[in-house]
């Protein structure tokens, strides 16, 4: 190592080593990239998500889901007396055949 001169050390570590400690730590633009699949990721997970609410899960409700299925289950629960102290049907005037209070908004 004594005989080398300064300019021949560089070149072999340059060799061995391909890079200099400064060009090592210097910044690269590897996170573009790396944001770039992240906000490509972001919003294919968007699209797959408006397309399962809006054409697959429109698809898959059930008509119980409905304001009139529930007002008709409603209704046949206090034809049938069902929860007469405490449940729905103590809402309902038999005599009057009407609601106490309102219990949904037209």
């Amino acid at each position: 190592w004594k005989n080398l001169t300064m300019d021949e050390k560089k070149a072999l570590y340059r060799h061995s080593f391909c890079q200099t400690f400064a060009e090592l730590k210097a910044p690269t633009s590897e996170w573009k990239f790396v944001w770039a699949i992240v906000i490509a990721f972001l919003s294919v997970t968007c699209w797959i998500y408006m397309f399962l609410r809006n054409c697959v899960l429109d698809a898959m409700l059930a008509p119980t889901i409905t304001r009139d299925h529930q007002r008709a289950q409603i209704m046949r629960m206090v034809a049938q007396r069902q929860g007469l102290v405490e449940g729905v049907s103590s809402q309902y005037d038999y005599e009057k055949k009407e609601w106490k209070k309102p219990i949904w908004k037209e």
